[in-house]
C-alpha cells in the first residue's frame, strides 16, 4: 500500500515538474513576444488619422441626432397645440351649451 502511495506521489511530483517547466517556457515566450511589439515603433500616424475618422463619424451622427431631436420637438408643439385648440373648443362648447 505505501509503495502505490509512493508513486503516487512521485507521479505527482513529476507532473507538477512538468508543468512548472511548461509554465516558465510559455512565460518566456510571453516576455520575448512582448519584448518584440514593444520594440516596433508606434504607428502615430495611422493612429492620428484613424481618431480624425471616428471624431468626423461622430460629429455627423451628433448633427443627425440634432436634427432629429428638432424634427420631434416641432412634430410635439404641433400636436400640443392641435390638442391644446380642442380642449379650448371643447370648454366653450360646454360653457356656452352649443356643440
Amino acid at each position: 500500500m505505501s509503495s502505490d502511495l509512493l508513486k503516487i506521489e512521485q507521479e505527482a511530483d513529476k507532473i507538477i515538474k512538468e508543468a512548472e517547466e511548461k509554465a516558465k517556457r510559455i512565460l518566456e515566450e510571453a516576455r520575448k513576444k512582448a519584448e518584440e511589439i514593444l520594440s516596433k515603433p508606434i504607428p502615430l500616424e495611422e493612429l492620428q488619422s484613424d481618431a480624425k475618422k471616428i471624431i468626423e463619424e461622430a460629429k455627423k451622427e451628433a448633427k443627425e441626432f440634432e436634427r432629429k431631436a428638432i424634427e420631434d420637438a416641432e412634430k410635439i408643439k404641433e400636436e400640443a397645440k392641435k390638442n391644446f385648440d380642442k380642449a379650448v373648443k371643447l370648454v366653450v362648447s360646454i360653457v356656452t351649451g352649443v356643440e
